[in-house]
């Protein structure tokens, strides 16, 4: 979920390359579609979301050198909003 937070923020920054932005909203076009290569249904058996985790990771990767301090810190707090704060 962090990862599509963050890909979302990205996505929203200015200069952004076009490659980028095609990119990140091919992952997360994918990983919201609900045609996919393994379908979801098969979390019965562990596997059903792979290919959503696989397109969300392989963007992340890609873009991270498009991210700052600023992008990943408005992604912490929108997970602490949507799911409360972690005590580490």
């Amino acid at each position: 979920m962090y990862e599509s937070i963050i890909l979302y923020y990205t996505l929203k920054k200015n200069g952004l390359p076009t490659k980028a932005k095609i990119i990140i909203l091919a992952a997360l076009s994918y990983y919201v579609w609900s045609i996919d290569f393994i379908p979801d249904l098969a979390a019965i058996i562990g596997i059903g979301l792979l290919d959503d985790v696989i397109a969300i990771a392989w963007a992340h990767r890609y873009i991270m050198v498009h991210t700052n301090a600023e992008i990943r810190e408005k992604g912490k707090v929108k997970m602490e909003s949507l799911f409360g704060a972690t005590h580490t």
